[in-house]
């Protein structure tokens, strides 16, 4: 699937995102403000928690020691807690009105209200399997991975008829690949995406597939070598359609070293990936599963987070010191140890590309070595500053120059910098502008 993208192709794509940019305001990222909404102290172990993503809120079941809990993510209250011993495995539906627990003692499913708490009915039936899924589906199913022999059962939730069974292609029939994740459906419940690793071998990488229940056949199919340190690669579905988006490390042939890419795939129209170069740090895509239709979140290997733009392409820089966990477009969670904080993040921080605005700043764009600068007629007073900053699409400051304030012109030697996108600082004023 790869693309090889040649110079006379970055030229192209270069002008392409240029054009682009006359009608659509780049936006860049000096400092998230952040405001705390609220502290909760977690019962149990937080480092066993496990997310659970649902349209009508985000809940957490946290286990430790066999017991459950489930908070609400909004709120940060407790929802429900098992009592140890008679009740386990609690899960939530995908809509976010219901959740799920086995009853130990009746070997029972029961449904409860998520909101009034109240039992509804109860399932004759028991998710039984080496692992249960992370959520009930959209359409009520729910999954069961058999490693004898590597099978997986897709089962109605109310009845327990078999959906649909399949088998793990060029897997052995004896148990040897153990399930890396509790697997997961898309938003519409049409795709199941799960990972399985080589369990004789702590060394192995991870083997990940989507299956399309619709047509019963793997639509998705990709390896990855265990990571020495730091994160680990996941894949991860939209929440309002059927794409897939992977975030990976790789030096590509018209690159001069690896670099994080992001590829989005509709799985739908099985169509060729949009492919994005995400950053120029190394790292193996770790983010949240099912990201946010705008935002994904992901670190590097100093587990330092960031948002990236899936809309306007770019990424976002949190310079809080924060360590994100979850997010959506108002709020992230952070956690360190068994405390989790709620903030809400300030959009309102950043600074708006003027490369709409009619009036250029710089020229020529694209640029090879040199650009010109010419100061703008508003938005600049030397009150403001001494300096001209280029950012790169991280808002890292990669260059900065001293202006000469007596002249209406300053040229800048650029030959240094790597091809690229950068965001040049005049006053107040920005514009982009592509080095080749």
């Amino acid at each position: 699937m790869g693309v090889v993208m040649k110079t006379k192709s970055f030229l192209l794509a270069a002008f392409a995102i240029l054009f682009l940019c006359q009608f659509t305001p780049l936006w860049t990222q000096d400092e998230m403000e952040l405001e705390l909404v609220w502290e909760v102290k977690y019962l149990g172990l937080f480092s066993q928690a496990v997310e659970q993503v649902c349209k009508k809120g985000k809940f957490l079941v946290n286990s430790s020691d066999g017991e459950w809990y489930l908070y609400d993510f909004n709120t940060g209250e407790i929802i429900y807690k098992t009592t140890k011993g008679t009740e386990a495995s609690l899960l939530v539906n995908d809509v976010g009105d219901k959740f799920y627990l086995r009853n130990l003692t009746e070997s029972t499913y029961e449904e409860y209200d998520i909101k009034t708490k109240e039992l509804i009915q109860k399932l004759p039936h028991v998710i039984n399997g080496y692992m249960h899924p992370k959520r009930i589906s959209p359409d009520n199913a729910y999954f069961e991975f058999h490693p004898h022999p590597h099978s997986f059962v897709i089962k109605d939730l109310y009845t327990g008829a078999v959906l649909d069974s399949f088998k793990v292609q060029n897997t052995p029939d004896n148990s040897t690949f153990s399930m890396v994740d509790k697997g997961e459906f898309s938003f519409d419940g049409r795709y199941f995406k799960f990972g399985l690793f080589y369990k004789f071998n702590t060394s192995a990488g991870i083997n990940w597939f989507v299956y399309d229940r619709q047509a019963k056949e793997i639509v998705f199919e990709r390896y990855v070598d265990k990571p020495s340190y730091g994160p680990s690669y996941s894949p991860g579905f939209y929440n309002t359609s059927n794409k897939l988006i992977e975030i990976f490390s790789k030096k590509l042939p018209e690159d001069d070293r690896a670099y994080s890419y992001i590829n989005i795939y509709d799985l739908d129209s099985r169509s060729l990936p949009e492919r994005t170069r995400l950053s120029e740090i190394e790292w193996y895509g770790l983010m949240l599963i099912r990201p946010d239709d705008k935002f994904i979140l992901h670190r590097d290997m100093d587990s330092k987070s960031y948002l990236f733009d899936l809309e306007k392409l770019r990424p976002l820089n949190l310079k809080s010191g924060l360590v994100m966990t979850y997010f959506d477009n108002e709020y992230f969670w952070f956690h360190s140890g068994n405390i989790l904080r709620k903030y809400r993040m300030d959009w309102s921080v950043g600074v708006e590309d003027e490369t709409n605005s009619g009036e250029q700043i710089l020229y020529p764009n694209p640029a090879t070595e040199y650009i010109t600068i010419t100061k703008p007629s508003e938005g600049f007073e030397p009150s403001e500053g001494s300096e001209i900053k280029i950012y790169n699409t991280l808002s890292e400051c990669v260059m900065s120059v001293e202006t000469r304030h007596a002249v209406s012109l300053q040229r800048i030697n650029i030959s240094h910098l790597p091809r690229g996108v950068y965001y040049i600082r005049i006053g107040s004023r920005t514009q982009m502008f592509v080095k080749m």
